[in-house]
């Protein structure tokens, strides 16, 4: 600490020397260790002017009288709602203080013009104006106070001849988030209620101590990390300033407006820290929009890094945006059986994985930490023997609902399958066109298949169960097969389950020749008919070139034989 307290006094003596603290468009010395920072004062000089718009002419060149929108952050109680723009330029040949704008208190009307600030109760306000008369000695006052109530703090009085340049110190009063300045014309040199006290450059600091670091803390309604109008600030949030060293060096609370302040700062490397009020809230998305001075800076931790490099050095850029803790959870399911080990991944609106999930072994999963927005879940893992899920469910986390979004999956079992092959049992070659039947242990058929050329048959998208194969029929020229096969697909099935079939072919057993086909016959021989249109001479011989049956010669040798030997034993 005693390096860094001689390192920033040689700082300020260097600034000193070379006249650092005279840069008054960012800070004018107030002590050796702290400067007015100037605050809060909108179109300080009135440049942003829609004349376009909303003005006319009031008679002389570049002299306007403008509608109080086209004013920007300056209103007016004129009952007209005009305020008198003068431009360098214009036919009078009055200068402006600084710019090209200044504007007549006294337009159409009397027209005090005034703009509501934000404070911080407590603070040292400086405020600083230039004021002039138009004809003469005019006269105006500068009012302070809160909307309701202001207090007259200057009263200023200058001819036509040059501009007053006035300034003074106003403490904000304890609980006085907003406070309005008034510029109010009191009376003019020539007696007009219309002409008079031009006023230019009005300016306002808040006196500080040291370097300083600083914003609000706001309610992120929509969660996208960026501050809109209709967001409120966040008060009595706590924060903390971290050196290096990791010690917490100061401490303060946010205000009604959500703003903090830690002042006297050393140069030095430190962490903002913010508290969350409690767990239905969770820290906006960090450095979100192409705007760094309205979005939120803090990470999921409440941790901002920032660097002081000099006592001068002020960082009013450290926020918080704050939105509630959105919540998902997930049932994994198949029928009423609660699955684990299921893994979904959690995607916000632009497809960015914002988390995953996964279910325990009562089959839920949550995941928490979201942000307002909408979301997708899709399974990217199944539970080990299910199918995975493949359609997504879309979701979204409202403000303000810090209930569980519920979503239920349903999976199935991992489907398996039957190889069932038809073989020859004598070559074991395949079959072709043998049809099988699958059915469940209670006879429904649920699959009926027909072997390839190769003899391959497959029942598949089964469910993890027992069936019964049965061949219902063979291909031509073989046996049916009686055999009944069991066959059982276990959970989480890796292939196929595979059975065998074999067939015999069917025997065929020769057909004998009926007796007297053709009518003729001699003595028992049965002589074949060889051609409708030619026959043999009874008990001839068939000629070379016959077309006769050699089983039927054969058969019928044999009878000539056996009568030969009766007749034979008779005869003796």
């Amino acid at each position: 600490m005693q390096k860094k307290i001689v390192a920033s006094l040689i700082v300020v003596l260097i600034l000193l020397i070379f006249g650092g603290f005279t840069e008054k468009a960012q800070a004018s010395p107030v002590s050796a260790n702290g400067w007015q920072l100037k605050w809060a004062i909108k179109n300080s000089d009135f440049e942003d002017v829609d004349i376009e718009n909303y003005g006319h002419n009031a008679g002389s060149p570049n002299v306007w009288m403008v509608d109080q929108a086209g004013v920007a952050a300056w209103g007016t109680e004129n009952p007209s709602g005009k305020i008198e723009v003068w431009q360098a330029g214009n036919g009078y040949n009055v200068p402006p203080f600084s710019g090209t704008n200044f504007i007549e208190l006294n337009s159409d009307g009397i027209g005090p013009v005034y703009q509501d600030i934000r404070t911080i109760p407590g603070t040292v306000l400086t405020w600083k104006f230039a004021h002039r008369g138009r004809s003469g000695m005019d006269v105006a006052d500068l009012l302070i106070g809160s909307p309701e109530t202001q207090t007259e703090v200057s009263r200023v009085s200058d001819d036509n001849t040059a501009w007053g340049d006035y300034e003074g110190d106003y403490v904000v009063p304890p609980g006085q988030t907003i406070t309005r300045l008034t510029f109010n014309p009191i009376s003019t040199a020539s007696g007009s209620l219309t002409n008079g006290n031009f006023l230019d450059n009005v300016e306002l600091y808040i006196n500080i101590e040291g370097a300083k670091i600083g914003d609000i803390a706001w309610y992120d309604y929509n969660g996208d990390g960026i501050q809109q109008n209709n967001e409120a600030p966040a008060p009595n949030v706590k924060v903390d300033l971290i050196d290096d060293n990791g010690t917490v060096t100061k401490s303060t609370m946010t205000n009604d407006i959500g703003s903090y302040l830690f002042t006297d700062v050393l140069p030095g490397d430190y962490q903002v820290k913010f508290t969350l009020p409690n767990n239905d809230y969770i820290f906006s998305k960090a450095n979100q929009g192409n705007n760094p001075e309205i979005n939120s800076k803090v990470d999921s931790t409440g941790l901002a890094d920032v660097n002081i490099p000099t006592l001068r050095t002020e960082n009013f850029d450290v926020d918080a945006g704050l939105t509630t803790n959105g919540k998902v959870e997930i049932q994994k399911l198949s029928g009423q059986k609660a699955l684990r080990d299921a893994v979904y991944s959690i995607k916000d609106s632009t497809g960015t994985e914002v988390t995953k999930v996964t279910t325990a072994e009562n089959g839920f999963g949550t995941a928490e930490g979201l942000p307002p927005g909408n979301y997708t879940a899709t399974e990217i893992t199944a539970p080990i023997g299910y199918q995975k899920n493949p359609r997504p469910k879309s979701f979204t986390i409202v403000y303000g609902n810090t209930d569980p979004v519920k979503l239920t999956f349903q999976n199935i079992e991992k489907m398996g399958a039957i190889m069932i092959f038809k073989q020859d049992g004598a070559t074991k070659k395949g079959l072709e066109n043998a049809i099988f039947t699958v059915e469940t242990e209670n006879g429904k058929v649920i699959k009926k298949v027909t072997s390839n050329a190769k003899g391959y048959a497959l029942a598949s998208n089964l469910p993890p169960g027992t069936y019964i194969v049965k061949e219902t029929d063979a291909p031509e020229g073989y046996e049916k097969s009686n055999k009944e096969m069991r066959v059982t697909i276990p959970f989480n099935p890796q292939g196929p389950v595979n059975v065998t079939f074999s067939d015999t072919k069917i025997k065929v057993t020769p057909t004998p020749t009926p007796s007297g086909t053709d009518g003729n016959s001699t003595d028992g021989i049965i002589i074949k008919e060889v051609d409708k249109n030619v026959k043999t001479k009874k008990g001839n011989l068939p000629q070379t070139g016959d077309s006769i049956n050699k089983n039927v010669l054969f058969g019928g040798a044999l009878l000539a034989t056996a009568g030969i030997a009766l007749m034979y034993r008779r005869n003796n």
